[in-house]
């Protein structure tokens, strides 16, 4: 007898399970796909492209083909795009169709048909889609942290698996007996050697059944919150921003000479005058247990005698303890200069070749309502397309310490304009001093309510860094990803920073 099937589970949801058999199939599953090892030798391109086709895959029902991602990405045509897809196919982070080389699958979705379909609960936006497999279906509200319906099937009698996880645990599943059966044969792709043999079963009756008609078939039969806690190791951090990747902010500016020398002589100079102020106390108590007292002669008898002589210069030694210990903690724990540089100049203080963010500094982003304010002056219409990490920048309270820096506030709010900067732009502007803003939020809102500059922000990439778009400050209206390719492709000219 089945399980019945008509109404939902009334037993308690279920949590990831983190078992011994769980725990040692996802180190087992790691060690197989070698994903982590994928992406640590990934380059920024293929990064870059790799979590754009996983963040459009809710938005389409399917993957991205070539042309939308050369046109997203403004790449040199099919081809670099051919080329980037192969390298993502040959570590099993995708899989291309063999005809076609479109992107086939991309775990854990699926532009075939497959028997696990996933709907997305309170998201009007995102499209039914395929996942290729069970633990794919059940690790997709980890990777994308949206709660989901699931609709599969037994994979020995066809009968109907429903499955709802909400909050990243599972609140409702028919029938009650369903269980995972992961296979643990793995060759070459995922796609086609272990993705098959993930599914769900409608009791563990049936897997039994099943696994009497493939007695060569590998693997475990997992409880739902075992396949859980699975999914969840595999692809919670699938598409976590890395931060080398999707920026288009960079700049190169030698690194400042390293102070670690000075502060090793320093401290080194601390050390010893220390030493030498208390030599004077130490010292005949250390004679007096190696048992040279009055009336000794030899080395140990000539060396105390040095130590006594030192006596009048203790106070000396003490300050420039003091002094040496002091310079190095200042060269430890000093904000860099050119930091300080970098905020007064406009000038991003980073490393070579490297991306900044207003996490770091505020220089970052000043550079674009200048050049804005200047091209509205010069007669031009401008509109600027806030893309890539700098969507964090518009949004509320993002961060992770949003509890102290204010939820209501985002980091153009807190980052303000230098001084001089300000006195700058009144004189070049021609405007009063008193009217120019004292920090970026109120420069967009300025561009936007004084000099009818449009701004729009990425919403594909708000979806990549979790971002409520009602969240983000209502200067920025957030748009789907198409609407900026055409905004970019249309301008006459683009300044990209």
């Amino acid at each position: 007898m089945h399980p019945a099937a008509g109404a939902p589970s009334q037993i308690k949801p279920i949590e990831p399970s983190a078992t011994e058999t769980a725990t040692r199939l996802l180190g087992m599953t790691e060690s197989m796909l070698g994903w982590r090892a994928s992406l640590a030798n990934l380059d920024q391109r293929e990064e870059t492209v790799r979590r754009y086709i996983l963040s459009q895959y809710p938005l389409l029902g399917r993957a991205p083909n070539h042309q939308e991602i050369a046109a997203a990405f403004r790449l040199n045509g099919p081809a670099e795009v051919r080329a980037i897809l192969e390298r993502l196919h040959e570590r099993d982070l995708l899989y291309l169709d063999p005809d076609s080389r479109e992107v086939r699958l991309a775990y854990p979705f699926s532009t075939s048909p497959t028997k696990h379909l996933v709907r997305f609960q309170d998201w009007a936006e995102a499209q039914p889609l395929y996942a290729p497999c069970a633990v794919d279906a059940l690790g997709i509200p980890f990777m994308i942290d949206r709660d989901v319906s699931i609709e599969s099937s037994c994979a020995y009698c066809a009968m109907p698996v429903a499955i709802k996880v909400r909050n990243r645990r599972i609140e409702v599943y028919v029938p009650v007996e369903t269980v995972v059966w992961v296979g643990t044969a793995y060759s070459e792709h995922a796609a086609t050697s272990i993705c098959p043999t993930l599914d769900f079963f409608c009791s563990p009756t049936h897997v039994a059944a099943w696994r009497e008609t493939r007695p060569e078939e590998r693997g475990h039969e997992l409880s739902l919150g075992e396949a859980l806690y699975l999914a969840k190791g595999i692809f919670q951090d699938l598409l976590n921003p890395r931060d080398d990747a999707m920026s288009s902010t960079f700049t190169a500016i030698a690194p400042a000479r390293s102070s670690k020398p000075a502060m090793t002589v320093s401290s080194a100079g601390g050390l010893l005058a220390a030493f030498l102020a208390s030599a004077c106390c130490i010292g005949p108590l250390i004679f007096a247990a190696l048992g040279v007292g009055i009336g000794a002669t030899g080395f140990l008898a000539g060396t105390a005698g040095v130590l006594k002589a030192l006596l009048p210069y203790r106070p000396l030694f003490i300050g420039l303890t003091i002094l040496l210990l002091g310079v190095a903690f200042y060269l430890a724990y000093r904000k860099p200069k050119s930091l300080e540089a970098a905020r007064e100049t406009c000038v991003p203080a980073s490393g070579s070749l490297r991306k900044t963010s207003l996490a770091e500094d505020d220089a970052q982003i000043c550079a674009v309502p200048n050049v804005a304010w200047a091209a509205v002056k010069a007669g031009h219409k401008v509109t600027i397309l806030v893309d890539a990490s700098a969507v964090t920048s518009v949004t509320k309270g993002f961060g992770r310490f949003r509890k102290l820096t204010g939820t209501e506030t985002t980091a153009l709010d807190r980052a303000g304009l230098p001084e001089r900067e300000r006195q700058s732009l009144s004189e070049q502007m021609g405007v009063p001093l008193e009217q120019i803003p004292h920090n970026y939020g109120e420069y967009f809102d300025f561009l936007k309510d004084k000099l009818g500059v449009e701004i729009y922000g990425n919403r594909t990439m708000m979806l990549l860094y979790k971002i409520d778009p009602a969240r983000v400050t209502s200067v920025v209206t957030p748009i789907p990803l198409g609407e900026m390719v055409k905004l970019f492709s249309s301008a006459d000219r683009v300044i990209v920073y």
